[in-house]
């Protein structure tokens, strides 16, 4: 994995930004996602993995709502799966990139069952030039 790659990647109702540098992970979800709708903050460490299985982020989003009780807390978990960044060259490289998100909301409606959807997301992953070698 390249060390300072950031993937931009969106579906419809999803839109995706991962910085591999400081590992955050910006989910903006729409009203297909209700009630985990808005934009999400997850700080994400990537799974360990083989070389050249891409990157797997795991993170749970939250929603308070007001309860009788005192607030309600739900939440959902989140799982992208990004493919590898190329290696740095001798100029920034956007190549297209298409990766998939997977959510898993244990309380869906009725809390009858769990609810789960997947959706390929599809954008560009940033990478900058590599730092030119010196001689000191």
């Amino acid at each position: 994995m390249t060390e300072q790659a950031t993937y931009t990647l969106s579906a419809t109702s999803v839109t995706l930004t991962y910085a591999t540098e400081t590992g955050e992970l910006r989910l903006e979800l729409g009203d297909a996602y209700s009630p985990f709708d808005g934009t999400h903050e997850l700080l994400s460490a990537p799974e360990d993995l083989p070389p050249g299985a891409g990157i797997r982020l795991t993170g749970t989003v939250r929603h308070e709502s007001v309860g009788r009780g005192g607030p309600l807390v739900r939440t959902a978990r989140v799982t992208v799966f990004l493919p590898d960044a190329p290696a740095p060259g001798a100029e920034v490289a956007e190549p297209a990139a298409t990766g998939a998100l997977v959510f898993a909301d244990p309380g869906a409606r009725g809390e009858t069952a769990p609810s789960f959807g997947a959706v390929t997301l599809t954008g560009r992953i940033t990478v900058p030039a590599a730092i030119a070698g010196g001689r000191f």
